[in-house]
């Protein structure tokens, strides 16, 4: 090594001082504990303040229990998706991610009209009232969208769009398997576009964050 290319000493002294240990990111998969944690959590605290829907025997144990643990599970998965994202390399292909997604979608769809037909649709809301169930809906998702987001923050998304958007529709679906064991509310069309509307929104919501976390990285980049 020659005189250009030697390191300054104060330069030396500066990135040893800057040195520390860091501690290994666990896989997904234990990280994913996390999430499924809290959904419990959500479930227990939902049903302790709320109560079960006085409705809920006219649905039977197959949609009020089995459907809601299948679309806990799938929301759950939706956010280990994402922490997966977040690991440069782990994260599933384009398609996979698309059709996941489409997939969440899809079962919310299934389960808000098999909740109709079970009960012939009653009873129905009034339809400007389904802004207490989106907003409800929300604020239940917010605590798992929450720790995914944060243990996405502890690795590095690529591609932090989709990281977002699938921690958003995750928690979406969490927070609409959750409120369905509540709300009384059968209807197709307060279904459909209330309980869908707030997963949709989250799942923007998580989209706009993870833009913008492409835009500061790009920012920061340029200068």
């Amino acid at each position: 090594m020659n005189e250009r290319t030697q390191v300054p000493d104060n330069l030396r002294a500066a990135i040893a001082a800057d040195l520390r240990g860091v501690r290994p990111l666990p896989p997904p998969g234990r990280r994913l504990v996390w999430v499924a944690a809290c959904a419990a959590a959500l479930v227990a605290a939902v049903l302790f303040f709320a109560g079960l829907r006085p409705n809920g025997g006219s649905l039977g144990p197959l949609l009020l229990w089995g459907v809601t643990a299948v679309q806990l599970i799938v929301g759950v998965a939706l956010c280990g998706l994402a922490l997966r994202e977040a690991v440069p390399g782990a994260g599933a292909s384009t398609s996979g991610k698309a059709a996941a997604l489409g997939a969440g979608a899809c079962f919310q769809v299934f389960a808000s009209v098999a909740c109709a037909d079970a009960t012939g649709g009653s009873p129905a809301a009034p339809f400007w009232q389904g802004d207490k169930c989106m907003g409800l809906e929300i604020v239940i998702a917010l605590p798992a969208l929450l720790v995914t987001a944060a243990l996405v923050a502890r690795a590095y998304a690529v591609r932090p769009e989709w990281a977002g958007a699938l921690g958003g529709v995750g928690a979406g679906l969490v927070a609409d398997a959750i409120w369905r064991l509540v709300c009384p509310y059968c209807d197709l069309v307060h279904l459909l576009v209330w309980h869908s509307g707030a997963i949709a929104l989250l799942a923007l919501v998580g989209l706009a964050a993870g833009a913008l976390t492409s835009w500061q990285r790009a920012r920061r980049v340029a200068h």
